[in-house]
């Protein structure tokens, strides 16, 4: 009688344990990476709709936490850090790979989650009354991941020096914009909390 839902994120559809044997802390998350068997198991249950939500996960500790766990994994705290800086332009790099459509990518990350949290058509739509969250996306722009243009608080990712297509070049959050090519424009302070409305 419970609603289940499915979310993975862009982590386990990257990386597998054969990372974690080569990058150690650097790739320790809950629940570890898996066989590249069962990383290509979940693209294709992405690809038909059996997965509902794309989160990030985000585990930022700082690169001195992480190094503590090079002699001994267990002494790295958890979590891979993808916030949505990494989080998007991973998945719309997978559409240019052609692993899922931006239609999906659109589900995934902006209607399914609105609709789970009870915060639809609020968000998660372009509709009359709705929040005007938009995102315009260069599906042909590049970027390589560098340290240099991480804004986390961690400063390292595992994905540095791997080269995203398709990259989102203005943010608007309820009409303003926030983000422009590449650059935060937004004030601080104008994100609202919006409470999860029960079902």
């Amino acid at each position: 009688g419970y609603r289940i839902y499915v979310e993975t994120c862009p982590h386990y559809l990257y990386f597998t344990d054969e990372d974690v044997k080569k990058y150690g802390p650097w790739r320790k998350c809950a629940p570890p990476l898996r066989s590249r068997k069962i990383r290509d198991k979940m693209w294709e249950m992405l690809r038909r709709g059996n997965i509902d939500t794309i989160g990030s996960d985000h585990g930022s500790a700082p690169m001195e936490l992480r190094k503590a766990g090079e002699e001994n994994i267990w002494n790295a705290p958890n979590g891979i850090p993808g916030g949505i800086q990494i989080m998007l332009p991973m998945m719309l790099n997978a559409v240019s790979e052609g692993k899922t459509s931006l239609e999906m990518i659109v589900k995934l990350l902006c209607e399914n989650p609105a609709r789970i949290y009870g915060i639809y058509p609020r968000k998660g739509t372009l509709e009359v009354g709705s929040d005007a969250d938009i995102l315009v996306v260069d599906v042909d722009k590049t970027e390589k991941i560098t340290a240099e243009r991480i804004l986390m608080k961690c400063g390292w990712s595992p994905y540095e020096g791997m080269t995203m297509k398709g990259l989102p070049i203005l943010t608007m959050v309820r009409g303003q914009i926030v983000m422009e090519d590449r650059e935060i424009v937004g004030n601080p302070g104008y994100g609202q909390f919006i409470p999860r409305i029960s079902q």
